[in-house]
């Protein structure tokens, strides 16, 4: 299950699409060293999962978890590739955290946790309302790139999640409501709730807005999983 993305780092092929956004997304080619950093980092991030779901699900969508990393090259200028422990104007990348993603509905604050506790049953707002509080995921002073791979729920026992539907998630972007029923299947490594997503981009501005279909009215954990790709200063941010 080892990754190997060298070649798609290095050679990207000029633009790329993704089957929920129909833009197309412009890349810039990593170094070897930039590549080889890139490559064995993300191999020692899936050897210290438990979840044997995500660790297939990265192997599966390897190649476009590259292609956004020469994405997020392209977005900002060309910096160098420093990978998790990048330098403060060098390019870095972690696991996606909450408060790279997530802006509560009444408020359009960012949130740097994943506790979520519907109002009501039924379809209800997760991130973002649709209007002024959406999450806007680049602003002039805090430039990433967001890719997201998939909905979890991470607390114990069956999810109270059964609909996700993704509304906004940058520009041209077209995904019908999705059934999160299966989930309830869950991870049997680890116990968690795991529903795979067309991969999903943010990048320039773009907003997020994210509703929830819950069968109760009670606190849960769901979280999006992937990856966000910005400069060090910004993943140093603790309030993420």
């Amino acid at each position: 299950m080892a990754i190997d993305v060298l070649n798609t780092l290095q050679s990207p092929g000029g633009r790329f699409e993704l089957t929920a956004h129909r833009d197309p997304f412009p890349t810039e080619a990593f170094d070897s060293d930039e590549a080889s950093i890139f490559q064995n980092q993300l191999n020692t991030l899936i050897s210290n999962f438990d979840s044997a779901v995500l660790s297939q699900l990265i192997s599966q969508r390897q190649q476009t978890i590259a292609r956004v990393a020469t994405l997020a090259k392209a977005e900002m200028d060309g910096k160098t590739f420093g990978g998790v422990n990048a330098g403060d104007n060098e390019i870095g990348f972690s696991i996606l955290r909450p408060g790279q993603i997530r802006a509560a509905p009444a408020s359009g604050a960012s949130e740097n946790n994943w506790y979520f506790t519907p109002s009501s049953t039924g379809w209800v707002d997760w991130i973002g309302d649709g209007a002024n509080n959406n999450y806007t995921v680049t602003t002039d002073s805090d430039e990433q790139v967001v890719l997201v791979l998939a909905l979890m729920d991470q607390e114990s026992g069956p999810t109270e999640v059964s609909g996700v539907n993704v509304q906004e998630f940058g520009r041209n972007m077209d995904m019908l409501p999705r059934d999160a029923n299966d989930a309830r299947l869950m991870d049997n490594d680890t116990g968690q709730q795991i529903i795979p997503l067309p991969a999903l981009v943010g990048r320039e501005n773009d907003q997020v807005y994210i509703r929830l279909r819950m069968d109760r009215v009670v606190e849960r954990q769901p979280r999006l999983f992937g990856f966000n790709f910005s400069l060090g200063n910004q993943l140093d941010n603790e309030d993420y």
